[in-house]
């Protein structure tokens, strides 16, 4: 990569990310302000701000509502104070400010030094007084914030001043949360060119896996098909390849005139190029990789944020790695979200072309609403049981879910609609893939028909038809793994054998059975004890790798006998405590 990026002056909005840290105690960063925050700020200024033009927060209330504070756009800021009129200052309109220092004199004690912002304002006599303390003075136009840093408010406010001298497009606003299946085409595939770049980078072909990756990637940001058809000769030879450093001014320029947010797009870009490298060099280093340190260093992008990255990435990806349920994953995107913001990576960053996983970016945001981490929940995500529990009471079922042990199952609601995101863009990859195939093999037809063969042409179609014919079959296994995962949620890990005995213990159930126990096996379990002692037990788990077709019928099994329902499962303890109180009595 060629280090002549095009380096546009600094925009009122990334100065304002750079430094309005430090002008508050606690403040909110876009896109990683919380739901609840960005809510009560909006609400509380009373004024029509668009909440994707949002850059940040400066909460000065004491127990962290963000009601009142400093509200940042590209173009203005809004200040709140407690029973005052919410007040809007546009940039342009201020013509200076100043920084004055005073005394507040205590009953014990010396005077303290405090500070105040002078904010001067165009076709305006009087100026706007900002501070963390009332003016000893009585100025009338005054607004006074808890936990304001004055200094640094003040010199924010001269930067902007400076910058709007020197570049008239300063204060432009742009959507903070905008995801890349949400922009232009153009945008998109320039996205994917400067990926692909990437790997040619280090290589002289795509082979099956990177070309399946490219696909993921394409179907999870929904690329048209015209867009496709030109990104596929960009796939297949080098002889198309552009320059990078053009491909991210074009991506920039773009980014302004779709007024979204470039800072997200790059480190989004970043993310999905470190995704190949480690999928390809597990034994090598980001920073042996020329590519990575050429884009890090001409979009100023800290190694910090990198090494951030990469871990945000290792996250996400066991998510379905390990299996995790519904409380596991919230942890999981809490942990990320704290992470993210300690590294300076943005959360949205990494969610910006989908996940790493095969997710798309609606997917997750819906995903984590439902976890109550997105948005509002509804009350579908209430109603369930709700018919038994306005039969026998709250106390009652949760009696009987312990006493049948139903209770004891984790819920792993979110994991089955992230494999059903997963499969969806699998399917679609492998329909976009039928459609390169299809295409190189009317170009194959063609070239066939001519009269002069070009035998170099000939053999590099043949293996573009291998690579995708490959790269289809491999997605089409990786779906099949995931529609089996999502088979097995509904299955129990462990099964509970005289449970499964009560159920099954008519004649006609006795297939059944046989099954069931034929797709278990024992599993021993060693524990130390409080003692010391070490203590064996045994277990019956799923037996690994069974067919889909038996996994299938498993759950079908599971479902007839009402292995899982409190019913079925109340029912069988029933039936298994009346057996032992019989053999109680029989036996004296």
């Amino acid at each position: 990569m060629k280090k002549y990026f095009r380096r546009q002056l600094m925009s009122i909005e990334n100065l304002i990310k750079d430094t309005v840290n430090t002008v508050g105690e606690t403040t909110y960063l876009a896109p990683d302000i919380p739901n609840k925050k960005m809510d009560n700020a909006l609400k509380a200024f009373g004024t029509a701000i668009n909440p994707k033009y949002v850059i940040a927060i400066t909460d000065s209330t004491l127990f962290k509502s963000a009601r009142e504070g400093i509200i940042y756009t590209g173009e203005a800021i809004y200040i709140n104070e407690l029973l005052k009129k919410p007040r809007k200052i546009l940039f342009k309109d201020i013509v200076g400010v100043e920084k004055n220092y005073f005394e507040v004199t205590k009953k014990i004690g010396p005077p303290t030094k405090k500070n105040e912002v002078m904010i001067e304002l165009i076709n305006n006599d009087i100026k706007v007084r900002v501070s963390s303390v009332t003016s000893p003075y009585g100025t009338l136009d005054e607004i006074v914030l808890t936990g304001l840093n004055e200094d640094a408010f003040g010199d924010l406010i001269q930067k902007i001043i400076e910058e709007i001298k020197t570049n008239v497009d300063a204060t432009k606003v742009t959507d903070q949360h905008r995801p890349l299946s949400d922009m232009s085409e153009n945008t998109k595939l320039n996205y994917m060119k400067v990926v692909i770049n990437y790997i040619y980078s280090s290589e002289n072909e795509i082979d099956s896996d990177k070309y399946s990756q490219i696909m993921s990637l394409v179907a999870q940001n929904s690329l048209s098909l015209e867009s496709r058809s030109s990104l596929r000769p960009y796939i297949g030879s080098t002889e198309k390849k552009e320059n990078t450093t053009v491909l991210l001014n074009i991506l920039k320029d773009n980014c302004i005139k779709e007024e979204s947010n470039f800072e997200l797009l790059k480190l989004s870009l970043l993310k999905d190029i470190l995704n190949l490298f480690f999928k390809n060099n597990e034994s090598y280093k980001w920073e042996e990789d020329k590519f990575i340190l050429d884009f890090k260093e001409n979009l100023n992008i800290d190694s910090k944020q990198v090494v951030g990255i990469i871990e945000l990435l290792n996250i996400d990806k066991n998510i379905i790695k390990n299996k995790m349920n519904d409380n596991q994953i919230k942890k999981t995107m809490t942990d990320i979200s704290a992470q993210a913001v300690s590294v300076g990576v943005p959360l949205a960053a990494i969610y910006f072309s989908g996940s790493v996983v095969g997710v798309g970016a609606t997917g997750i945001t819906s995903g984590l609403a439902a976890l109550g981490m997105g948005g509002v929940i509804g009350l579908s995500s209430m109603a369930t049981g709700i018919g038994m529990l306005a039969f026998i009471g709250v106390g009652t079922y949760k009696g009987i879910k312990k006493f049948s042990a139903v209770g004891e199952s984790e819920k792993n609601t979110q994991r089955e609609l992230l494999l059903q995101h997963i499969i969806k863009n699998q399917q679609l990859s492998i329909t976009f893939m039928i459609e390169d195939i299809n295409e190189v093999t009317k170009d194959l037809i063609s070239e066939v028909g001519r009269t002069s063969l070009n035998q170099q042409k000939l053999a590099r179609y043949a293996e573009m038809m291998r690579v995708m014919t490959s790269a289809a079959k491999k997605t089409s296994n990786k779906r099949e793994s995931a529609e089996k995962e999502q088979i097995s949620i509904a299955i129990p890990k462990y099964l509970n054998i005289e449970r499964l005995n009560e159920l099954t213990s008519s004649a006609t159930n006795q297939e059944i059975e046989k099954h069931i126990l034929s797709c278990y096996e024992k599993e021993d379990i060693n524990s130390i004890d409080k003692n010391r002692e070490e203590n064996s037990k045994e277990r019956i788990i799923l037996k690994e790798n069974l067919s889909k077709s038996n996994l299938e019928q498993l759950k079908a099994e599971f479902n007839n006998i009402q292995y899982d329902t409190v019913s079925g499962a109340t029912k069988a303890a029933l039936k298994n405590s009346a057996k032992n109180i019989l053999g109680h009595f029989s036996q004296e």
